[in-house]
């Protein structure tokens, strides 16, 4: 006979008996067996002090006493039924003198110290206490790999800097052609950028949709009424808001770095006014191009939180996604040179995310002057071709993103 149908029996035979669980396990289920089948009024997890479990004996037998004789610091509340059997009325008198009222999921919670959503009703999970936000500190410690990336990020821009600083000739080609010097060194920076704020975004995006599925949170944001297409909408819009101000960050800090150098190298702006139109167009194209590149690593962080519903597996697929897709045109040469064909292998690259998204600001600019910094398609494409691999991509992710989101898998 378990603990739990002795207690019943008790309750058969001595209703107004004080019953109470001690137990070494602390399971959900045990608890609960008690508080709806046994009719416990309490219970106690082992080891406990003897004087815990007279004040345990005390509290059945009469509540009103017990606050008087021990002054409790809270109450906790287990009725299967509320209604018509909670003292309401000693209840708000006892919140009144500053005596915490608990449900006891929130006391199994506390005394435990383990979680277990998908045994505990949604609404006791939403009303407990023990989920709050947590502190700055480890808010700071779980965003750790963003700092660092971050942290790279600056200190890799500091070394370019002093590189092109100690360069021998830089004076000299900014006097001699300096829209040549303009697009050097947009390449330079531009490259720069491409790969930071792509790794970036892999990283916070992941961080961002993924983390609520492995903390399990994500059941407490739908058992509010969250949607789930407006929650996946809200932090898209979040992560493109993200990728736009690093994007007007990065060419403030850049701008200003370059426009100390020029002026430490020819003491005044006249180089800026010699630039041709033609560098400026294309440097609102390669914009256009960051932007397609960090809304790709936005959707791609995207489809790999919710088709892994994982924080390891959304960054682990997120970031080895790209190097994986430009290293696949190695093997495809290296196919070309065994079999002694170009067929399927040219074709294969010409469909590939990455080869396309390197070549795509070259085949837009009209002197064709930039230059892949990656593997690029093993057969010629054109920029609409282009454009339209990306697209595909894009909606794939999307696609994938959606369904797996709103497929309940999860349950609310």
């Amino acid at each position: 006979m378990s603990g739990v149908e002795l207690l019943r029996r008790v309750q058969e035979l001595q209703p107004h008996a004080a019953r109470i669980l001690l137990t070494a396990s602390g399971k959900v289920d045990e608890v609960r067996d008690a508080v709806n089948v046994a009719k416990v009024k309490r219970f106690l997890v082992k080891p406990f002090r003897p004087v815990e479990l007279v004040g345990m004996v005390e509290d059945g037998i009469d509540l009103d006493r017990l606050i008087a004789a021990r002054r409790p610091d809270r109450i906790v509340v287990g009725f299967t039924d509320r209604r018509g059997r909670m003292p309401l009325s000693r209840l708000i008198e006892s919140r009144a003198r500053g005596i915490r009222i608990e449900e006891v999921v929130e006391t199994y919670e506390r005394l435990t110290g383990k979680l277990a959503l998908e045994a505990l009703p949604a609404g006791s999970v939403v009303f407990s206490h023990d989920f709050q936000p947590a502190g700055v500190r480890l808010a700071l410690t779980r965003q750790l790999s963003l700092w660092l990336t971050l942290a790279g990020g600056v200190v890799l821009l500091a070394v370019i800097v002093l590189a092109i600083s100690g360069a021998s000739n830089l004076k000299e080609s900014l006097v001699a052609n300096p829209t040549a010097w303009a697009y050097n060194m947009l390449e330079v920076f531009g490259t720069v950028f491409q790969i930071g704020s792509g790794i970036f975004l892999l990283i916070f995006g992941a961080r961002l949709i993924a983390m609520e599925y492995s903390s399990g949170t994500i059941r407490i944001l739908y058992a509010r009424g969250t949607g789930r297409l407006r929650l996946l909408l809200a932090k898209l819009f979040t992560l493109a808001l993200v990728g736009i101000m690093l994007f007007a960050g990065y060419v403030l800090v850049v701008g200003a770095i370059l426009a100390l150098i020029i002026l430490s190298l020819s003491g005044n702006f006249e180089g800026i006014s010699q630039i041709s139109n033609a560098f400026w167009s294309d440097l609102g194209r390669w914009a256009a191009v960051q932007g397609i590149s960090m809304g790709m690593a936005i959707l791609l962080a995207a489809a790999a939180s919710a088709l892994g519903r994982s924080l390891a597996f959304a960054i682990a697929a997120s970031l080895a996604f790209y190097p994986a897709d430009n290293f696949l045109t190695i093997l495809e040469i290296l196919a070309i040179r065994a079999t002694g064909h170009d067929q399927p292998w040219t074709a294969i690259s010409q469909y590939q995310l990455g080869p396309n998204l390197n070549v795509v600001l070259n085949l837009i600019e009209p002197a064709h002057r930039s230059r892949p910094a990656f593997a690029a398609p093993l057969a010629a494409v054109d920029a609409t071709h282009a454009l339209a691999v990306i697209g595909a991509f894009a909606v794939a992710f999307v696609a994938i993103a959606l369904f797996r989101t709103l497929r309940p898998d999860v349950l609310e």
